[in-house]
This record gives structure tokens, C-alpha cells and sequence, in this order.
């Protein structure tokens, strides 16, 4: 029951809950993909190569265009480390940038070591996080089990961080089978990817930043009506967001909802035997989950709400920059062969 929407991704996500998304540069302008919530039975009607055509029809719709141009990053500090600034989000490359919802992976962490029957503690002081006692009580929660804080966000992390950077991967391999260049980094500044440099004129990509607390960086929230995650202003309180973490596992387009079309021979029969959480789990949930956002003035406590990890870019290669300075076997075929495959150009020219 721990899935949240496994929905046919090319790339593994933590607890099954793949609530990340895909930010875009180009020259075109910038945008965000909106495929967390696609239905997978749908996409599984593409099959073969010569589905591609169709595939791309169905998926334009869901990649929202934020800007007609490039979002730019000043080559300098603190927006883009010195290693990179000489190629970084330049004209003619394409930035790809994988986000996570930290918000979605840690209330699915918290749900799993909960239902494993572990209390909550803060990792400096041991209090016990929420109000467990209806659990306990149900015996539902044992008291001599706990788990801290710390150690689930790291977990979360863990898994988004990995997730992300696979994605990325996959994303570069494809670059590597159309005969693109580009590499795997990080080196622009992840807080003016998301925009919280917009009062010096470095707009990002335009998230909302929680900046209550000048002791710590300010914390990404969300991008209003695009990317939401379940923490205000999004909702008005932990507790309700408790609630539609639920719904979302288990409601009507609940992964785990029998009515939803699934891979089982026994599709109903399955999702309906899968264990369900009681009324009084998703209120102890809601408890945790406003206690964390009250003590540490956000959700997750240790982690930004929005995460950045590995990204990458594509561009083109300069054949002949390699054919002069690097032995055979510098690039692949498909790099030899891509200005005339894709362009119908002389494989033989530069690339910008």
C-alpha cells in the first residue's frame, strides 16, 4: 500500500510515489512537464517506434510553455559555478532539469515507518513527533519503536536524489542515440534555477520561496498552479493535506483504487484486499505532519520542499574540434552521422 502512481515512468522512483516533474530550457523558451498525473493505462496504448508520432501528440498538452524565451543564468557567482561557465545553459543547448516533491516522499516515508508501527522523534531533543495515542492505543503504533526525523528525510532525500539523476541518465542516453553531445552536472546554482535570486533580476523559473526565517536559504514551495505541493498556500493546514496524500493513494483515481485499471489478471481483486489505513491513522498523519510544519516552519524540517539534483544538457558537437585534438573513437556514430540524419546537413560540420 505503499505506492502512490506507478505510472509506466522510464525511471524508478522511492515508494513507488514518482511525483517528480521535468523543467526545460531552450531557445524556444522554458517549460514544465505535467506527467505525474497522467493515466497509465492511456499511455500504455503506445507500443512500437510508430507510435512516436502519436505519442508526442499526446504528450504536448501536458508540456506547459512558462516563458517565450530563455531563462538565463549570469555566468558568474553565486548563479553558475566558475568550471561551468563557459558552456552552461548556453544559445542552441537544451537544459533539462528533473524536479522532485520532497513535500509527496517524506509524507510517504513518514506513512510507511508509521504503518510499521515506529513513532516519530525529533533527533535533538527525542520528543515524540504528533499525537500518536489513538495508534498506540489500537495498538497500531508500538511505543518501544521509533524513528528519527532526520533519518526518514535523509531516506526521502535519498530516493528523490536518485530518482532525479536517473532520469537525467535516461534523458543522456537518448542524447547519446541521436548523436547529441551534452553531460550529467550541476553546476548552476539551484536556488536561481527555481528563482529565488528574482529580486536581483535573476528570475528562474519563477517558484514561490518561503523566506520566514533568515537563519536558513529560502525555501522553494511550489510553482502556483503548476506544480503544488501539499504544504501552504497550496492547502490550508498539514491536516488537510494528510487528507488528500490519503486520497490520493486510495481515493477515486487512487493507485490503489479497484475501479482503476491496473496490470493484475485481477485487477478489482487485488487493489481490494490491499490493507487501508483507517480514519484515525490519516488524522495521526495530519498531527505529524502540522507538528513538523510548526516546529521547523516548513515541510519537510531538513529539506527544501522542492528538490534540484543532477540535470542535464544537450547540444551539438563540433566534429572537427575532436578529429584534430582527440584519437579515434572520440564520439560515437550517431554523432558522426547526426547533422546528416537529423538536418540532412554534412555530417562533418560544427554545432552551436
Amino acid at each position: 500500500m505503499y505506492t502512490v502512481r506507478p505510472i509506466g515512468r522510464t525511471y524508478p522512483s522511492g515508494a513507488a510515489a514518482h511525483g517528480s516533474e521535468i523543467l526545460i530550457n531552450d531557445d524556444s523558451g522554458a517549460y514544465i512537464t505535467r506527467f505525474r498525473d497522467l493515466d497509465a493505462s492511456a499511455i500504455r496504448e503506445y507500443g512500437g517506434v510508430e507510435d512516436l508520432e502519436r505519442l508526442t501528440e499526446f504528450l504536448r498538452p501536458h508540456i506547459i510553455q512558462l516563458s517565450d524565451r530563455r531563462i538565463e543564468f549570469p555566468p558568474e557567482y553565486p548563479y553558475v559555478a566558475s568550471h561551468k561557465r563557459w558552456v552552461a545553459n548556453k544559445p542552441g543547448s537544451t537544459l533539462i532539469i528533473p524536479i522532485s516533491d520532497q513535500v509527496e516522499s517524506t509524507f510517504n516515508q513518514l506513512w510507511i515507518r508509521t504503518g510499521e508501527g515506529a513513532v516519530i522523534t525529533d533527533p535533538k531533543t527525542g520528543r515524540v513527533l504528533g499525537d500518536p495515542g489513538e495508534l498506540i492505543a489500537a495498538g497500531v503504533i508500538k511505543p518501544g519503536r521509533s524513528a528519527p526525523l532526520s533519518v526518514i528525510e535523509g531516506n526521502s532525500r535519498t530516493s528523490t536524489t536518485a530518482e532525479l539523476s536517473i532520469a537525467s541518465y535516461n534523458v543522456h542516453l537518448v542524447m547519446q542515440a541521436m548523436g547529441l553531445g551534452g553531460w550529467l552536472f550541476s553546476g548552476i546554482n539551484t536556488q536561481a534555477i527555481l528563482g529565488a535570486f528574482a529580486s536581483k533580476g535573476v528570475n528562474g523559473y519563477g517558484f514561490r520561496f518561503d523566506r520566514r526565517d533568515e537563519r536558513v536559504q529560502p525555501n522553494p514551495v511550489g510553482l502556483d498552479g503548476y506544480f503544488e505541493p501539499l504544504i501552504p498556500p497550496y492547502v490550508p493546514n498539514m491536516h488537510v493535506a494528510a487528507e488528500r496524500f490519503a486520497e490520493r493513494k486510495f481515493g477515486p483515481r487512487g493507485n490503489h483504487n479497484p475501479q482503476r485499471p491496473g496490470p493484475y489478471t485481477d485487477n478489482g481483486g487485488v487493489k481490494a484486499r490491499t490493507d487501508r489505513y483507517c480514519s484515525a491513522f490519516v488524522r495521526y498523519l495530519g498531527t505529524l505532519a502540522q507538528d513538523i510544519y510548526d516546529t521547523y516552519g516548513k515541510f519537510p524540517a531538513t529539506q527544501p520542499s522542492v528538490g534540484v539534483a543532477a540535470y542535464t544538457q544537450a547540444h551539438h558537437i563540433d566534429l572537427g574540434f575532436y578529429d584534430t585534438h582527440y584519437k579515434e573513437g572520440a564520439y560515437l556514430e550517431t554523432h558522426a552521422q547526426h547533422q546528416r540524419v537529423w538536418h540532412g546537413a554534412d555530417g562533418k560540420t560544427g554545432g552551436g
